[in-house]
């Protein structure tokens, strides 16, 4: 298995490497190699500590928040004055 890594010196000079896929994973070593080494093995070990689980989580809005955005700007009392300012840049910049 392929898993991207961050890999960063500490200020007491030391080594972090994260797990970029599942950021609980973090070693801590005095050498990069040896952060990187105690990373490569702990997926497994963390897999095996719990178990997958999928949810279905609720969504915030039944709608889509695009839909329901079209069309609000016909109430606009400038909206004409919007509308007429863009008619008027299309013919300028298409001559």
């Amino acid at each position: 298995m392929k898993c991207l890594v961050t890999v960063h010196p500490t200020a007491d000079n030391r080594f972090t490497a994260r797990s970029v896929a599942v950021p609980a994973l973090v070693a801590e070593a005095a050498t990069e190699g040896e952060a990187l080494q105690t990373i490569r093995t702990s997926p497994g070990e963390w897999f095996r500590s719990g178990r997958l689980v999928q949810l279905d989580a609720p969504t915030i809005q039944d709608t889509n928040p695009w839909l329901t955005a079209r069309g609000r700007s016909g109430d606009d009392p400038q909206f004409e004055q919007y509308s007429a300012a863009i008619e008027r840049f299309r013919a300028e910049t298409h001559e």
